[in-house]
């Protein structure tokens, strides 16, 4: 655990004479450890070569076994005492603490019903590793072609979400939608050969024989061309034929399904305070005529 000065832990109150953080240090340690086994970006990102391979699982049947797992770590964290802790071990037991509630409530929430927004979702998220993932050896395509070929299932994963979402209610206001539609089309019309997920085979050492270089593009080029492409278009036919007909005509959250709860939760999300939402706008409001005044 990382020492604090002394200065702040005296600042801080009394720290017990016998603190000890080791159980605590050991339940962090499995969390994080936890945490980037449910997150193969990330972990990619951190050097584990068979995340490099993988996409992210948002199933039901994922999400059952996180909400568990997530269940079993708050447990443990309420399992240790505070008063036994010293001054940053209860710091970062009440972090761990709120962390793993706000986990629980956003799954208990379903949040996976809403796959995409006007600027984010996971038909992106390919775009995105094309830009960050690392291509420094033949491996390292060929862990990328391997989550080219693994679109298929995480699009329809996602899509099987999005459809949870029609069906419940839970939906994105219809502009959002005419927007991924537009951009979903874009992404299934556009030209294999020059599509931006080949950027990255573009990065390989030069070192590596030309010939080689060569015949990983064309693995990526068929990835793309049998796998991607079809997902892609199941994605467009989905988003116009059963997903823009039930697009909600509301703007706000409020207007979702249990959307008073759900307001008042990402309100306090964002916000990390116990606010409620209309005391959060009367706050800006105030800020408003202040500035105005001065």
């Amino acid at each position: 655990m990382r020492l604090v000065p002394l200065a702040l832990v005296l600042a801080l109150g009394a720290t017990p004479a016998l603190a000890d953080d080791a159980a605590l240090d050991r339940l962090i340690a499995d969390y994080e450890l936890y945490s980037l086994s449910q997150n193969p970006i990330e972990a990619g990102q951190q050097g584990d070569r068979d995340a490099l391979s993988r996409l992210p699982d948002n199933s039901p049947a994922a999400d059952a076994a996180r909400t568990a797992a997530l269940k079993a770590f708050a447990a443990r964290t309420e399992a240790i005492a505070p008063g036994e802790l010293s001054d940053e071990g209860r710091i970062n037991r009440e972090f761990l603490g709120w962390t793993l509630e706000r986990q629980l409530q956003s799954l208990a929430f379903d949040e996976a019903r809403m796959p995409f927004s006007s600027d984010s979702g996971f038909h992106w998220t390919l775009g995105y590793l094309a830009a960050s993932t690392p291509m420094r050896s033949p491996a390292d395509a060929r862990a990328w072609i391997a989550r080219l070929e693994a679109a298929p299932t995480y699009y329809a994963t996602e899509i099987a979400n999005a459809r949870r979402g029609v069906k419940s209610g839970f939906t994105q206001p219809r502009s959002t939608v005419e927007q991924v539609l537009a951009r979903a089309r874009e992404q299934a019309a556009a030209p294999v050969e020059s599509d931006p997920l080949l950027a990255p085979l573009e990065r390989l050492p030069a070192e590596i024989p030309a010939v080689e270089r060569a015949a990983l593009r064309d693995q990526a080029v068929a990835a793309i061309r049998d796998k991607l492409r079809p997902a892609q278009a199941q994605f467009v036919t989905f988003l116009h034929t059963e997903y823009l007909p039930k697009a909600r005509k509301n703007l706000a959250a409020r207007s979702l399904p249990d959307g008073e709860r759900y307001y008042a939760w990402l309100v306090a999300d964002h916000t990390t305070t116990a606010l409620n939402p209309d005391q959060i706008h009367q706050n800006g409001l105030a800020e408003l005529r202040a500035s105005a005044a001065r």
